[in-house]
């Protein structure tokens, strides 16, 4: 190999192995299009279940729901609550230990995922979600789990009054995904797990992370072949 093919070869070829390496790590985070229910500590809030993660993504958000109690318990006649928007879950039975997510956008329903269809309208950068066990959502005794951000809004004084919430609500930006990584009944018990990326489509952050690594895998290509091109050039010369 001559010097000449190493010096003009060579930087394409570092090329292409950066933009491989940066569409691998973004093809990791789009493979974890749900939010992450995380750990699971002992429940201090009213009742087993709480809301164990929440991604904030217009209307590619979703939130997770976590059953921590020893118990089964029945979610027949239950509703997500994000005011104005109500929507009645599936009637379905919460095992001990166990999680699923309810997307705010349309989808086949599964075990582990169900999908709203816009039913209780988008998750935006001021707001708040709570499950009730009935409609009656001026009731502190309805309400089984809140979380607010950036100032909630007309839910928060039921949570309060029903012991589920505090003064302080979580900060967070468009996009983010928080989860339950304490005990406590207020904000200080979630964290901000994925910061800022942007949601598009009723996908949200998996959409977001998919558009990435298309745009990353084009970009490798069209290097690689500047690189073989480059190649070609330099052997027809010596």
């Amino acid at each position: 190999m001559s010097q000449r093919f190493r010096n003009r070869v060579l930087p394409f070829a570092l090329l292409v192995l950066v933009l491989s390496a940066a569409s691998a790590a973004t093809a990791a985070v789009s493979n974890d299009s749900r939010p992450a229910a995380g750990a699971t500590p002992p429940a201090t809030q009213v009742g087993s279940v709480v809301i164990s993660a929440v991604t904030v993504a217009g209307a590619g958000s979703a939130l997770s729901v976590t059953n921590l109690g020893g118990d089964a318990v029945d979610l027949t006649g239950w509703f997500v609550c994000n005011a104005p928007g109500y929507w009645p879950l599936p009637a379905r039975t919460l095992a001990a230990g166990e999680s699923f997510t309810i997307h705010a956008g349309s989808g086949a329903d599964t075990d582990t995922d169900v999908y709203a269809a816009g039913g209780f309208g988008s998750l935006d950068d001021i707001g708040e979600v709570a499950l009730y066990t009935q409609p009656q959502f001026e009731d502190p005794g309805s309400i089984v789990a809140y979380v607010g951000w950036n100032g909630g809004k007309v839910r928060k004084g039921v949570a309060q009054a029903a012991g589920i919430w505090g003064d302080a609500d979580v900060t967070l930006a468009l996009g983010d995904t928080i989860v339950r990584t304490g005990s406590a009944p207020d904000a200080s018990a979630y964290s901000v797990a994925v910061e800022g990326l942007p949601a598009t489509g009723s996908g949200g952050l998996a959409d977001a992370g998919a558009s990435a690594g298309w745009l990353w895998g084009i970009v490798a290509a069209v290097a690689a072949a500047g690189l073989l091109i480059a190649a070609r050039r330099v052997i027809r010369r010596d």
